[in-house]
């Protein structure tokens, strides 16, 4: 996290990198950072708080669509992803 001397706030993540929409970040921490119940109850409010911090792209109507997908993505992903992986193994 990197602080402006305006009080802006940037953020990094380098475990996967590419391009993307903010959409997907915000999927991406609803439904890997909170639990269930927290995520249903502030979804919706965590949504109209980055829309109203003022989105980047350009057409905002379709956002929780691309919101909505970025969160099923993030729930299936990893099931898909395990299945390559040594259950087993304590790592």
């Amino acid at each position: 996290m990197f602080f402006d001397a305006d009080g802006s706030v940037v953020l990094l993540d380098f475990q996967l990198t590419g391009l993307g929409t903010g959409a997907f970040d915000l999927a991406y921490f609803v439904t890997q950072s909170l639990l269930p119940d927290v995520a249903a109850a502030n979804r919706r409010a965590l949504f109209d708080r980055y829309v109203a911090a003022g989105v980047s792209e350009g057409d905002t109507a379709g956002l929780w669509e691309n919101y909505r997908v970025a969160a099923l993505f993030c729930l299936v992903y990893p099931i898909v992803a395990a299945r390559g992986m040594d259950l087993d193994d304590p790592r």
